[in-house]
């Protein structure tokens, strides 16, 4: 015997929005740790001469290539991305940061974050900021590929 239950109810429209806004953050902070990863893997695998002792010493712990930003700013030097896309990877840590450490929730549509994304190229406040993000994502302009990094 199957017992009448009583239909599912939709969720409330703020509910919902809760939800997909909440996926921001991890949206976020997932590309910049790929990001990152995948500037680890160019800048370590980049010298020729880089023992794997000393490309450890370099990019792990307190290391002077331990932080995204420094990868970011070593990128640069060593040619491997240009200008703007130097720049966008540092809007995409400074979003991944104020994500992280925010004593609030924050999604893309919130004040701080509309400030940060306002700095990428094509934002107009009216365009989805998440499509914002993800079309000023270097992946999608080619960023240099690196055998056993990230996808």
């Amino acid at each position: 015997m199957t017992e009448d239950k009583e239909p599912l109810k939709p969720l409330p429209l703020d509910l919902w929005q809760d939800i997909i806004y909440s996926a921001h953050a991890a949206q976020i902070i997932l590309f910049a740790a790929v990001l990152d990863d995948l500037l680890e893997h160019l800048i370590a695998h980049n010298p020729p001469n880089l023992s794997n002792r000393m490309r450890v010493k370099l990019v792990d712990g307190t290391g002077p290539l331990a932080t995204f930003a420094a990868r970011i700013d070593l990128a640069l030097v060593m040619n491997l991305v240009d200008g703007v896309t130097r720049a966008d990877l540092l809007n995409i840590k400074e979003l991944r940061n104020e994500f992280a450490h925010a004593p609030m929730k924050l999604n893309l549509r919130s004040p701080e974050m509309q400030a940060i994304l306002s700095k990428f190229a094509g934002f107009n406040g009216v365009k989805d900021p998440l499509l914002v993000f993800t079309d000023r994502c270097p992946f999608r302009r080619g960023l240099p590929q690196v055998e056993g990094a990230a996808p």
